[in-house]
């Protein structure tokens, strides 16, 4: 699958993993096999049976050694690659107890004795060796299942395409694909690459991608993201985005830096870790001097002292924050939601109060012209006609709406370019003939400026000046609209958002618009408030509009009529108060405010996900994703705190136990094993959560 850029430096830390996961799988074989005699060695002792060729010393001491000189190959590697070594104690143990083999082999007592000797201390070194390693080997497993995403995601692309050349449809590999070609998509089949539909209507599963379980209905012109599934029909695409600009790409690269960067909490567990490896050789030490004082032999102090060392798992406290950590962020990834970095995804449980852009955000941010007011003696059609021509130039989704009001309603698909041109043409000359514009169905425009929060100054052909906009720019272009301010209460009332058009310096009309909620609007304001976090509604429209659209979804706090510098004032403001604020926009016109909050959310940003890329990035265009990720952060840093207070009341009483005799380094190390590997088993299980 090339175009999901699998050997780019992004997909290394899964690879990296899974190469040391194949590792410790190797060595734990080779050392559980060399362990076999031991155990079986114990297992006879217990019902009294000795066989003198399991307890010679020098075949316990070879198998030991060898499996010594795993566990140190292992742990130098580790260090080598300035990693936080958490076998740091464990080795130490198992050196320690074969040290003491050797002691008591070769040194306490003679040759003939000890080779029918049972309890060398070889064997603990071995057995401990290994419980170690396949405690290790079990968190390794239950961590590769938050890798499972990323596996698979990176083997849901097709690898053919349909490709037309000339008036054929041939199939290629996906690498082969290039920008601009146009693809064809069979009902049932996966799509290849980004692009947009040129022809034709489809259903598309994108739940892969957005974590969306219903298919969403597509048509000419909608985008279309690749690897997701065409449902229902056969269209044609063009191919916009292919290789690491892929949407599948972006969202691999993001999720691998998100997991491989540290956040404070994570810090903490390191520091917490080192801690407790220092107490642990502290108490270590304290136990094996305790014991020598109170008269007893080197044997029993050492084994308190490997005990102490051995029944210990502070880097259960790493892994455990780690892997809640990755299984959050990859929870978030099967949703639709892409964190920045780890920080992001654990400060994001502090948010107290969220700051929602009303257009694209609340709204679908689509809206549409519904009526249109004249008066001084000028036409409705004059009216949208220049303001269309002064808004053409300007991406604003009201700009956008008054400019698609004036255009011919034409669906492309099906229909031929000469029949379209014809179409254009007779629009052309209806709006010649009404307004005396030749060639063209809006007047050319000779200047054009926006005023950021304000709307629009244009000088259209002939010299007229005509300004687009809300009050403040009537107001700072002395224009007054105070003898129809009654029709605009009226509209606004209704929650339509209006706009004032001024041609030559005078109050030319009105243009209404509506915008309509999204779906998931309601829900999404009603679970924010259960989380207990304020809600305020941003919106340049007047206060009127903006009131009536927040009875509409329940929202109290209104901040209206804002220009983009006042939202990021705003911002500043709250934050100065003690607020932990997140500011939920598209990502491009709200960038500044969102950059200004403590953290940035844009939604819907399709197969645009770097170049929108905040600290927090939904796919999905829907109000939804964001509780999701809130609630999602709580419940991962709530387990976190939960089970490194549990990793350390079990690590302070084991270490007691056994310092006090009461724990063979054996059976510690069995103990520590499982305690460790079912505790990151429950680190990152979030089945339970959400859908």
């Amino acid at each position: 699958m090339p175009h999901t850029a699998l050997n780019s430096p992004h997909t290394r830390p899964y690879t990296t993993f899974s190469q040391e996961l194949a590792s410790l799988s190797r060595d734990l074989i080779i050392i559980a096999v060399l362990s076999v005699l031991f155990l079986l060695d114990i297992t006879l002792n217990l019902f009294g049976v000795k066989i003198d060729f399991l307890q010679n010393v020098w075949l316990q001491l070879i198998l030991a050694g060898i499996i010594q000189t795993y566990v140190i190959i292992r742990f130098v590697r580790i260090l080598k690659n300035n990693a936080v070594n958490s076998d740091i104690l464990v080795t130490l143990a198992t050196v320690i107890a074969f040290l003491l083999g050797v002691y008591n082999g070769f040194f306490v007592l003679n040759i003939e004795v000890s080779t029918k000797m049972s309890k060398l201390f070889f064997e603990t070194s071995a057995i401990v060796s290994a419980a170690g390693m396949f405690g290790k080997y079990l968190q390794y497993v239950a961590l590769s299942q938050t890798n499972d995403v990323i596996d698979r995601l990176q083997n849901i692309a097709p690898k053919t395409a349909h490709v037309r050349r000339l008036s054929d449809e041939i199939d290629i590999p996906t690498e082969n694909i290039k920008v601009g070609d146009t693809l064809i998509v069979h009902s049932g089949e996966k799509i290849p690459a980004d692009g947009v539909i040129l022809n034709g209507l489809t259903s598309v599963d994108e739940f892969m991608i957005t974590g969306d379980s219903l298919p969403v209905a597509k048509q000419q012109g909608d985008r279309v993201i690749g690897s997701t599934i065409s449902k229902l029909g056969t269209f044609e695409m063009r191919a916009e985005k292919v290789g690491d600009d892929a949407a599948l790409s972006q969202i691999i690269r993001v999720i691998n830096e998100a997991q491989c960067s540290k956040s404070t909490l994570q810090k903490q567990a390191e520091s917490t870790y080192k801690v407790f490896v220092a107490i642990a050789i502290i108490a270590s030490t304290i136990a094996l001097l305790g014991w020598w004082l109170l008269g007893k032999d080197v044997n029993r102090a050492l084994t308190s002292m490997v005990s102490v060392l051995v029944v210990v798992c502070p880097c259960a406290l790493i892994r455990a924050s780690n892997g809640s950590t990755a299984a959050g962020i990859l929870k978030a990834a099967q949703n639709g939601v892409l964190f920045r970095d780890s920080e992001h995804f654990h400060a994001t449980s502090k948010i107290d109060t969220i700051l929602l852009d009303k257009s694209g955000t609340i709204t679908k941010g689509t809206p549409e012209v519904i009526e249109v007011i004249a008066f001084n003696g000028f036409f409705e059609e004059e009216i949208i006609t220049f303001a269309a021509a002064a808004e053409k130039n300007s991406k604003h989704p009201i700009a956008r709406a008054i400019y698609s009001h004036t255009q011919p309603n034409i669906i492309m698909g099906g229909l031929s370019e000469a029949t379209v041109r014809s179409a254009e043409n007779e629009f052309v000359a209806l709006h010649s003939s009404q307004h005396g514009f030749i060639g063209s169905s809006l007047p050319p425009t000779e200047a054009f400026e926006a005023v950021a929060g304000l709307g629009i100054c244009a000088v259209i052909a002939g010299g007229r000046t005509v300004l687009v906009g809300n009050r403040g720019l009537m107001r700072e272009s002395r224009i007054d609209f105070k003898q129809y301010e009654k029709v605009l209460v009226e509209l606004e009332m209704h929650g339509k958002t209006v706009i004032l058009v001024a041609i030559g310096g005078k109050a030319a009309g009105i243009i209404a618009l509506a915008d309509t909620l999204k779906e998931s609007t309601h829900d999404a304001i009603n679970t924010l408030k259960k989380l207990c976090i304020d809600i305020y509604m941003l919106t340049g429209d007047s206060k009127h509009t903006s009131n009536t659209i927040g009875k509409l979804v329940g929202i109290k706090n209104i901040i209206a009529e804002v220009v983009p510098e006042s939202k990021v004032n705003g911002i500043v403001k709250l934050r100065a108060s003690g607020k932990t604020i997140a500011m939920v926009g598209d990502g491009i016109k709200d960038s500044k405010a969102l950059q200004a909050a403590n953290i940035g959310i844009s939604i819907g940003v399709g197969t645009d996900i770097l170049s929108k890329m905040s600290d927090i990035t939904s796919i999905r265009d829907e109000l939804s994703s964001i509780p999701f990720a809130i609630e999602l952060s709580r419940v991962v840093v709530k387990k976190i705190k939960r089970n490194t207070l549990c990793i350390c009341v079990y690590n302070l009483f084991c270490m007691a136990v056994a310092a006090l005799g009461l724990f063979h380094p054996i059976y510690a190390g069995v103990l520590a094993a499982f305690f460790s590997a079912m505790l990151v088993k429950n680190s990152i299980s979030l089945r339970k959560f959400g859908a």
